[in-house]
């Protein structure tokens, strides 16, 4: 394994998603281990297997390995201007997508046409 910090590995599998952190399975040369997944505050996902995880270990300690996702780069999501938002969903070539644009719109995308607003 390696010895720095930080390093990138590839999900194997999302091995726990339930309690206080999502885990993941991810190897990296040749070796597996888990990873705490990070998700930006108020956002969350259930990464496709084969992404890769930037994995940080603080102190060289796999134990406390936390992790970023970065989608495949056929998924990424380009064409944006500066500052606008673009939520996506990656599985199976779905085309689900939420835009806040620069203009001010909310733009939605279904590929069934069904878009549900539940008030609260």
């Amino acid at each position: 394994m390696t010895d720095r910090n930080m390093f990138y590995a590839e999900l194997i599998e999302v091995s726990a998603d339930k309690g206080p952190y999502m885990l993941a399975r991810a190897a990296a040369d040749g070796d597996e281990f888990d990873v705490r997944i990070h998700n930006q505050h108020g956002v969350a996902s259930n990464p496709l297997k084969g992404s890769l995880i930037l994995v940080n270990c603080p102190d060289g300690d796999l134990g406390k390995a936390v992790g970023m996702i970065e989608p495949p780069p056929a998924d990424r999501i380009d064409q944006q201007k500066e500052g606008e938002v673009r939520i996506k969903n990656l599985k199976s070539g779905k085309q689900q997508t939420v835009e806040l644009d620069d203009d001010g719109n909310i733009l939605m995308t279904s590929p069934n046409g069904i878009i549900h607003i539940n008030p609260t």
